[in-house]
């Protein structure tokens, strides 16, 4: 069976424009190969958490 990993992506590179929050993804990895998965979440940066790669949010942490 392949060893996978699947984590929350915070993108601070692309914020969106028109709201100034920022998209969440799910960063998958399958062996070496990885991939990004848009969750059509987005949240601003002060509610994120970079320390457990979590939104701070408790109804988006539910999502």
């Amino acid at each position: 069976m392949a060893e996978y990993n699947i984590a929350n992506s915070f993108r601070t590179d692309k914020p969106i424009k028109r709201n100034g929050k920022y998209s969440i993804h799910l960063r998958v990895r399958v062996k070496d190969k990885e991939m990004k998965h848009s969750t059509n979440l987005e949240t601003e940066k002060e509610c994120w958490d970079f320390k457990k790669q979590e939104p701070k949010d408790k109804a988006l942490l539910i999502q």
